[in-house]
């Protein structure tokens, strides 16, 4: 059997060549449908900063109020350390001058806390110009109360008894030599100044007079 010669059917080609304007044609408008443009580059840009910003405020945030809590907590626990510290070293010293007798005397350097708002001794409460002001300082003026205002307005009183009848008492013209002076803020409405203090014990016989030293 004899075959027929072959004929190619009339159509069109699609060139190989790379060089070909039509490829290059198609390859440009691809790349360019899909190339991002610079406005979008900088808009993901930006949306990741701010995300990147965010997260790290989310955990410096609350870093930063905890040290600050914690801080102001510790704060307040070493000024009530320091109150008790206090108010246990007046006690002790009254009861040492009042047990060497009428006339003696002793001074004590202590530290006011931070947060003092008051120092107060039972004897001040007593009316002396009542026929049985010694016998009430006996039994009722033996009490050192340390007064702590928070921060938070909490408010904290260390009492501590002690063996001697005290009282603070002052000439008129000398105010400062009362115990919960100097104050700070305006007109001396603020705390009590922290710091370091000189206190004076003198035994009046009755009672032991604790005074502010500020010669």
């Amino acid at each position: 059997m004899r075959l027929g010669k072959r004929t190619n059917r009339p159509g069109v080609r699609l060139s190989r060549n790379p060089s070909s304007p039509s490829l290059r044609n198609l390859r440009g408008s691809s790349r360019a449908s899909t190339a991002p443009g610079p406005s979008s580059a900088r808009g993901q840009s930006s949306m990741e900063m701010l995300m990147l910003v965010g997260l790290s405020l989310a955990f410096i945030v609350p870093i930063v109020l905890t040290f600050f809590s914690s801080s102001s907590v510790r704060t307040q626990t070493l000024a009530q350390v320091q109150a008790n510290s206090l108010a246990q070293q007046m006690a002790d010293t009254a009861g040492e001058v009042w047990y060497q007798g009428n006339g003696s005397q002793k001074g004590l350097l202590v530290s006011y806390p931070d947060y003092l708002w008051n120092i107060s001794l039972s004897g001040n409460a007593i009316d002396r110009s009542s026929p049985t002001w010694r016998d009430e300082f006996k039994y009722k003026g033996r009490e050192i109360t340390v007064t702590l205002s928070m921060e938070d307005g909490t408010v904290s009183q260390i009492v501590t008894q002690t063996p001697a009848p005290v009282l603070n008492g002052w000439p008129a013209y000398r105010p400062q030599m009362a115990l919960d002076q100097p104050r700070a803020g305006t007109q001396g409405s603020g705390h009590v100044r922290p710091g370091l203090v000189y206190l004076v014990f003198i035994n009046q016989g009755d009672y032991v007079n604790i005074t502010r030293n500020i010669n």
